[in-house]
């Protein structure tokens, strides 16, 4: 078993999904999202790689029996392409960086099946301050499993479960000893080289003993036949066919074919398909979000390397979540708001990393600015602060952040209501006096 030290973790990840999954390799968008939000306490975790998707649990939670990452851990087998691996968080954050090692997955599976340890009580977190009560409660585990659905619709949305054991110390001790062993018997290689004797394995296995093509899945196949990017379907028991249009393609797919592409026409699939990702996503939403993924499209699409597909991959995850623009919810404004900051982290970071490439990277930095500073003006000419619920109907309110809309003499929030009506009682009676009037 080998093993990859001081990776960033997110682009080892990445690599390995695209050289080994076949369908769903973006799931790995969730397995990122879950990898970026993690507790600094939990930092080891298991990946799993497969034909169809992939997984990412907290390696604890694998141990402790009939729980979903127990259960869907076990539920494989070779014939799934299954690449199983341990990941070791170092530095955590948007860009974590650590330790992978390779594990063998039949191996595992006997190990977890005997060392599992049996639930006693389930520590839920829920989101506050959209949950009913306090944000963290604990129940038994019995009860929990019978009563989930209304527990769950009494308390709100969960946004962490974690299942406690009888014996915490002993799976605590199971779990540093298999960390020292894993760490002493594995191998340290180059991801590359790792990911090349992969690629290899599964060419070969159809008969292709060269090195020149980079692995593609059938979506990213059907893309190129509709672009008319020139590629390879390789089968074992017959001769390669060369792919170039919807037509070729048609011949090919569902028939046991494996399909490989050149690096120059990767580099031009995954531009058509970043293009075609930023049209989707601006069909669908408006305002700050469909301003900056143009922004970030605009340094994507110029780039010469093959990184294009995957930041694209990630906007799509991010903004799938959530339905089009002009809903009203506060709990989606949240996670919009947080959604365009890490936007922006992204095109902050591509910019200074392009800037300071050897390889003279470059992008069109006037249109990205240009684009930029619309962002701004919508950010701050659309900005509005909802009515409170608690505030009288006979009190005005103005909605608008704008200056040039804002009415100062409306009620605004900073103070409360009661207070703000005895204010202008004490305005309009000094303006009385000043008048020579009684108030």
């Amino acid at each position: 078993m080998f093993k990859f030290k001081n990776v960033d973790i997110i682009s080892a990840l990445r690599k390995i999904v695209d050289n080994n999954n076949y369908y769903y390799k973006t799931d790995l968008c969730y397995d990122i999202e879950k990898l970026q939000t993690a507790n600094a306490n939990e930092k080891y975790f298991l990946f799993l790689s497969r034909e169809s998707g992939t997984y990412f649990f907290n390696e604890r939670d694998i141990y402790v029996k009939d729980t979903y990452p127990h259960n869907t851990w076990l539920n494989h087998s070779e014939r799934d392409r299954v690449k199983a691996f341990s990941v070791e968080v170092t530095r955590f954050g948007a860009k974590p960086v650590g330790n992978i090692f390779e594990i063998d997955y039949e191996l595992h599976r006997e190990h977890i099946r005997a060392n599992v340890q049996n639930p006693v009580s389930v520590t839920i977190t829920y989101q506050p301050p959209y949950s009913n009560n306090n944000a963290e409660q604990q129940f038994g585990y019995e009860d929990y499993i019978k009563n989930s659905k209304n527990i769950n619709s009494e308390y709100g949305k969960i946004l962490t479960e974690h299942y406690n054991v009888g014996d915490e110390e002993k799976l605590a001790e199971i779990l540093n000893t298999l960390h020292s062993e894993r760490e002493n018997a594995a191998v340290t290689t180059f991801l590359d080289e790792y990911i090349t004797a992969m690629k290899n394995t599964w060419f070969r296995s159809h008969g292709y003993d060269k090195d020149d093509l980079l692995f593609m899945s059938p979506v990213e196949a059907n893309a190129a036949a509709n672009n008319r990017i020139d590629f390879r379907a390789i089968s074992k028991d017959r001769p390669i066919e060369y792919i170039y249009n919807p037509e070729s393609y048609n011949k090919v797919k569902e028939s046991g074919y494996v399909y490989g592409i050149k690096a120059e026409e990767k580099q031009k699939l995954n531009i058509a398909m970043a293009t075609q990702k930023i049209g989707e996503l601006l069909g669908k939403y408006e305002g700050l979000q469909a301003v900056i993924s143009m922004a970030l499209s605009a340094v994507k699409n110029t780039l010469k390397e093959q990184q294009e597909q995957y930041a694209i991959d990630d906007i799509s995850y991010m903004l799938g979540q959530y339905r089009p623009a002009g809903t009203v919810e506060q709990k989606q404004d949240l996670d919009y708001s947080e959604n365009i900051k890490w936007l922006c982290d992204v095109i902050k970071d591509g910019a200074t990393n392009y800037e300071n490439n050897p390889n003279g990277i470059y992008f069109d930095y006037e249109k990205v600015f240009d684009l930029l500073c619309q962002t701004e003006g919508v950010l701050t000419s659309t900005a509005r602060c909802p009515r409170p619920i608690e505030l009288p109907s006979e009190m005005p309110w103005c909605e608008s952040m704008n200056s040039d809309e804002f009415d100062p003499d409306m009620y605004n929030g900073s103070m409360s209501a009661d207070e703000h009506e005895k204010m202008y009682e004490f305005i309009e009676s000094e303006n009385y006096e000043r008048e020579g009037f009684e108030p």
